[in-house]
């Protein structure tokens, strides 16, 4: 049983420094194409708008979880079943994983930007504003549950 405990933790820490290496080549990828920036200010603002309701998300849910689990008539559950593990599992787990699926959507986004194909180059906002606006709504969700108690 310790040895099992253990190889989850270290699964995942090895997670969580996927996440941040996936960040980080994103973020060091080329900026210019053709002379003109990918990574400009809107993209920029897209990308924070992203990580911003993904925060908002998550902290909402442990909100929930935190309230709920103090009132004996409740129960808590993740209703998206393969989030659910990473929610049970706490924090970390649960931006581990978000953060590494940002970090796909946004490396999408610049794909996107920088594509010679221009319904791509006008569509690049699409995948990010369409997570930032489900994170959003989930995260105002559950602060509202949140507070019901």
């Amino acid at each position: 049983m310790y040895l099992e405990l253990r190889k989850r933790k270290n699964m995942k820490q090895l997670f969580a420094v996927l996440s941040l290496s996936i960040l980080l080549a994103a973020a060091s990828v080329a900026q210019e194409v053709n002379n003109k920036k990918v990574v400009d200010g809107k993209f920029v603002a897209v990308a924070g708008a992203l990580i911003g309701s993904t925060i908002l998300d998550v902290e909402g849910t442990f909100a929930v979880k935190r309230s709920l689990q103090s009132n004996p008539e409740f129960y808590f559950h993740e209703r998206i079943p393969w989030m659910r593990p990473f929610v049970n599992s706490g924090k970390p787990a649960t931006y581990a994983v978000l953060s590494s699926m940002n970090a796909g959507i946004i490396a999408l986004s610049y794909r996107m930007k920088k594509s010679a194909n221009p319904t791509m180059r006008r569509l690049w906002w699409l995948p990010p504003v369409m997570m930032a606006a489900g994170h959003a709504f989930a995260g105002t969700a559950n602060f509202r549950l949140s507070r019901l108690r």
